[in-house]
């Protein structure tokens, strides 16, 4: 599951990287079935960005939207709804989730902001530039982490967060 979790043409590089890491995962075999991918679109179609549409790691680089299959508009999610997704809760809102299964190896990429209690924050991953305490927090992610070790919804858990 890879989530671009901040929204706004100032933060373009958040994207940027989500996108880097899903062009290396189909590039490595991965197909679209086996990645989950959280994006806000509208960052490539932002007015401020030379070239609509594109999104680039550097001047040059290939165009990381090219053939990108976004699973969610993140604009249409909120934080809980991501801990939903990563264990396995299917609704009518979230269709495509982490199959729960024993033999998983699972990796969550996030790139976006974090909050520290020293800053106001509650130890969080900010969700969209939302205020304190409605993004996932430490304790919503050890928690949602505990219940899928409980169910065995994995065999390996790695997550990469970028905040």
């Amino acid at each position: 599951m890879l989530v671009h979790a901040s929204t706004g043409f100032s933060n373009y590089r958040h994207l940027s990287d989500v996108l880097s890491v899903y062009q290396q995962l189909k590039r490595n075999g991965f197909d679209d079935d086996h990645i989950i991918l959280v994006a806000d679109r509208s960052v490539a179609d932002n007015p401020k960005n030379p070239e609509p549409g594109t999104i680039r790691a550097s001047i040059g680089s290939p165009d990381l939207m090219s053939g990108a299959q976004i699973d969610y508009d993140a604009s249409t999610l909120n934080a809980v709804d991501i801990l939903r997704i990563l264990m396995g809760q299917r609704n009518d809102k979230l269709p495509v989730v982490i199959p729960p299964d024993a033999g998983n190896n699972v990796f969550v990429y996030w790139s976006g902001h974090g909050r520290s209690q020293n800053h106001g924050g509650a130890r969080e991953f900010q969700w969209r530039e939302t205020d304190h305490h409605q993004g996932v927090t430490a304790q919503l992610l050890y928690e949602a982490v505990t219940t899928m070790q409980r169910d065995k919804s994995f065999r390996k858990l790695f997550i990469l967060a970028e905040p």
